[in-house]
C-alpha cells in the first residue's frame, strides 16, 4: 500500500512513502495500482483537534478478564473462538490440515512449532484475515464474515504510521464518536505511554514502539488479543520487561481482554506466560501435543518444575515423527494432555480420503533454513555424552526457531542423534569435526545426494546433468516445474535459496545471479543416474576430493 499527499505541513513527512502525485486537499491510499481511498486533510485535522485535550489519567477499564492465568488446569469458561475441522491450502499444497482449536475465556494460549508449520496462518484465520479452504471459524458460537469482530492483533514488527503521533496511531482503530479520545487516552495510560502522546515513532525506542502497538490493539477493547511473536524484535531485557508488564495487566484485570493467543518461537517464553502450550507439526500443519502449564505465577525460570516443562516441550518438538502421547506418558501428571477440545483428537491424525481432494500433491520435506557452517559451529558446543537442547539454546542465546533448524540440518546430514530432548554427536559427526574442509564437503555431498529430506538437491543436480546446454538451467525451471508443486511461492523461493547454498557448499552446483542460472561446478564430472541409484558406487566416487585451493581458504564460520 502506498500513500500520496498534498503539500500540507501535516503530511509532508509522508511524501517519501508514496508516489509523486499530489493533491491540494488530501492524500490518497493505494493498493498496487488501484486507489482505494481518498482522505481529506480536514479529517486528519479534526482528529488531531479531537484528541488534544488534557488526558484523564485515571484508567477506567471495565475489567472483563477473569485473570485466570494462575489456574493450572484448562479453563471451562466460555468458548470465545472455535476452529472446527479447518484446512487451509495454497493451490494443491495443504498448509494446515483438519484442525480443531478452541480459545476459552480466562486463559493464555501459546502456539509453538517449527518454521512452516502454519503458526501465523492460524492466527490470521482466527482474526478473520485469512479464510480457510474448508471448515468453520466461530466467534461466540456464530460464524462471521470478514474480520473477526472480537479480536485485535499485535504484530511482530511495530507497524506504526511514521507521520502520526503516538496518540494518533492509537486512535486510528477506534470508531468515531464522542468517547474516541477518552478510549485512546485510557489505552495509552494503561500501557504506560503518558509522556509520549505527541511523540512520533522515530523518537521512540523499539520497546516503546511496541507498547504503542499494544495500546492500539487494546484501544478497540478486544475479547481475544492475538499476538504474532510480539517480543521477537526487541532485545532480551526490553522483551522481558514488556512481557512481565503485560502479564501484570492481565492478572490484575486492567485490560479488557478475556483471552490471549500468542504465536511464539520461544519455549521459555511460552512456559513463562501460558496456561496451555500447543505444539504444531508441519507438512501439513497440525497439532502434535497440548501441555497445560500448572505452575502458579510468578514463575521461577530456575525452578525444577519450570525446567522440566521446558525440557518436555523441547522433547516433543525435536521428535515430530513420534507419537506425542507416548513421549509425554513418562512425564509427571502435571503435564498430561489437555481435555479441552483443541486438537484433532488425541490420537495421530489420519486424513479421511473423502475429505481430501484426490488431486492434492503430497508435500515434500523442506530443507532446514540454515547454512552448513552453522551446523559445523554447533557441533563444537555439544558435549561428548550429549547436551540438553534447551540448555544448548540458552548457552547460545538461541530460541527454538533458531536452534531447531540447525539441529534438524545436522540430523539430516547424519552428524547427530536426537534422544529425549538431548542432542548427541555420533561417529560420523565426530569424523566431520576432525576433518578438513574438503573432507567435510565430501561427507555433506554423500548425505544430501541420498537422504530423502534433501530430495531437492539431487533433483537439481540430475537436471543439470541431463541438460544439453552446457549443464546450465534457469532457476525458473526449478521454481515452476519442481518447487511450486509442493510449496507456496514464498516457501519455494526460500527452498531454492537454501538448495543453492547447500549445493555450493557440497561443490555440486552453483548459481549465476546475473543470468539467474544454475550450473555444475566447473571441472566436476557429472554423477550418472545409475550412480545415484547405487550407494556403493556413489560412496566410492565421493571418497575422491579435490585438492584444496589456496584461493579458497576455509571459511571462518566453519572453524
Amino acid at each position: 500500500m502506498t500513500l500520496t499527499s498534498g503539500p500540507s505541513s501535516t503530511c509532508m513527512n509522508a511524501r517519501r512513502y508514496g508516489s509523486d502525485q499530489w493533491s491540494e486537499t488530501g492524500f490518497n491510499l493505494w493498493l498496487g495500482a488501484s486507489q482505494i481511498s481518498f482522505i481529506p486533510f480536514s479529517m486528519l485535522a479534526d482528529f488531531r483537534r479531537s484528541i488534544k485535550p488534557q488526558i484523564n489519567r485515571q484508567p477506567s477499564w471495565v475489567a472483563r478478564s477473569t485473570g485466570n492465568s494462575q489456574a493450572g488446569s484448562p479453563s471451562t469458561g466460555t468458548k470465545l473462538v472455535q476452529l472446527q475441522k479447518v484446512t487451509y491450502a495454497f493451490g494443491s499444497t495443504v498448509v494446515i490440515s483438519d484442525l480443531d482449536l478452541d480459545l476459552v475465556e480466562g486463559e493464555i494460549v501459546c502456539l509453538l512449532g517449527p518454521s512452516g508449520s502454519g503458526k501465523s496462518t492460524i492466527l490470521r484465520i482466527i482474526a478473520g484475515l485469512a479464510k480457510p479452504t474448508s471448515g468453520r471459524v466461530l466467534y461466540r458460537g456464530r460464524a462471521f464474515e470478514g474480520v473477526n469482530p472480537g479480536t485485535a492483533i499485535v504484530f511482530q514488527t511495530f507497524a506504526l504510521y511514521p507521520w502520526l503521533t503516538v496518540l494518533e496511531n492509537v486512535g486510528l482503530g477506534i470508531q468515531a464518536g464522542p468517547s474516541r479520545r477518552s478510549i485512546a487516552l485510557k489505552a495509552i495510560d494503561t500501557i504506560g505511554l503518558d509522556g509520549y502522546i505527541d511523540a512520533y515513532p522515530r523518537e521512540l525506542s523499539g520497546g516503546m514502539r511496541q507498547r504503542v502497538g499494544f495500546a492500539r490493539a487494546l484501544a478497540v477493547q478486544p475479547e481475544v488479543l492475538c499476538m504474532d511473536e510480539p517480543f521477537s524484535a526487541l532485545d532480551v531485557l526490553t522483551a522481558e520487561n514488556l512481557r512481565s508488564e503485560l502479564l501484570r495487566l492481565w492478572q490484575g484485570g486492567e485490560i479488557p481482554t478475556r483471552s490471549i493467543f500468542v504465536v511464539t518461537h520461544g519455549i521459555e517464553e511460552a512456559v513463562s506466560i501460558a496456561d496451555r502450550v500447543i505444539v504444531l507439526q508441519r507438512d501439513p500443519g497440525r497439532v502434535q501435543a497440548i501441555l497445560p502449564i500448572a505452575i502458579p505465577h510468578p514463575r521461577d525460570k530456575r525452578s525444577p518444575e519450570f525446567q522440566t516443562l521446558v525440557d518436555r516441550v523441547y522433547t516433543v518438538i525435536s521428535r515430530p515423527e513420534e507419537d506425542a502421547d507416548e513421549l509425554l506418558q513418562t512425564s509427571d501428571a502435571s503435564s498430561e494432555m489437555s481435555q479441552v477440545p483443541l486438537t484433532v483428537m488425541d490420537t495421530k491424525i489420519s486424513v479421511d480420503s473423502d475429505a481430501q481432494s484426490q488431486t492434492e500433491t503430497k508435500r515434500k520435506p523442506m530443507l532446514p533454513a540454515v547454512r552448513i557452517g552453522s551446523v559445523a559451529g554447533l557441533l563444537n558446543f555439544i558435549d561428548e555424552d550429549g547436551t540438553d537442547i534447551y540448555r544448548l539454546g540458552q548457552s547460545l542465546q538461541l530460541d527454538v526457531d533458531e536452534i531447531y533448524p540447525i539441529i534438524e540440518a545436522a540430523d539430516l546430514i547424519g552428524l547427530v542423534d536426537v534422544q529425549e530432548g538431548d542432542v548427541l554427536v555420533n561417529d560420523r559427526g565426530a569424523e566431520f569435526v576432525k576433518s578438513s574442509i574438503n573432507q567435510r564437503k565430501a561427507l555433506v555431498r554423500e548425505s544430501v545426494l541420498k537422504e530423502e529430506g534433501s530430495w531437492l538437491i539431487p533433483q537439481i543436480y540430475h537436471l543439470l546433468g541431463q541438460s544439453r546446454r552446457s549443464n546450465r538451467i534457469p532457476q525458473e525451471l526449478i521454481f515452476d516445474m519442481v518447487l511450486l508443486k509442493h510449496f507456496t511461492p514464498q516457501e519455494a523461493r526460500k527452498q531454492l535459496e537454501i538448495a543453492i547454498e547447500w549445493g555450493r557448499y557440497a561443490e555440486l552446483f552453483t548459481y549465476d545471479a546475473l543470468s539467474g542460472e544454475l550450473f555444475l561446478v566447473e571441472g566436476e564430472d557429472i554423477i550418472a543416474q545409475e550412480e545415484l541409484e547405487r550407494p556403493d558406487l556413489l560412496r566410492h566416487r565421493l571418497q575422491v576430493t579435490k585438492t584444496e585451493s589456496e584461493d579458497f581458504p576455509e571459511r571462518s564460520a566453519e572453524t
